[in-house]
């Protein structure tokens, strides 16, 4: 992982890897569209799969939403119990299904 990190890092401050502020405001806006269309498929992902997965859903659909998103809790609309595990998992970067953590305890 530390390499990853030391590559972006590289690519960032490569001098050849100069934008313009609209081709910036447009990579901005793709990449917006892009995460949001993830949003919106994990939210029906999550309806069609098994609902022993749903927390992952939910764990994987709060590390893809901004803080206002998630304050507005409208995108990937979760009751105040399921915004705490997806936090929490989130933090611990736990995507798994709650069948893993049942069968493992």
């Amino acid at each position: 992982m530390q390499s990853l990190n030391q590559k972006t890092i590289a690519e960032i401050e490569d001098q050849n890897n100069t934008f313009t502020a609209e081709e910036l405001a447009i990579k901005l806006r793709e990449s917006n569209a892009k995460r949001l269309k993830g949003i919106q498929n994990i939210c029906l992902m999550s309806l069609e799969v098994p609902y022993i997965f749903t927390p992952a859903c939910r764990a994987v659909a709060f590390s893809l939403l901004l803080p206002n998103e998630i304050k507005q809790n409208q995108l990937f609309a979760m009751v105040e119990r399921a915004l705490r595990t997806a936090k929490r998992r989130d933090d611990e970067r736990d995507f798994s299904s709650s069948l893993k953590k049942a069968i493992t305890n």
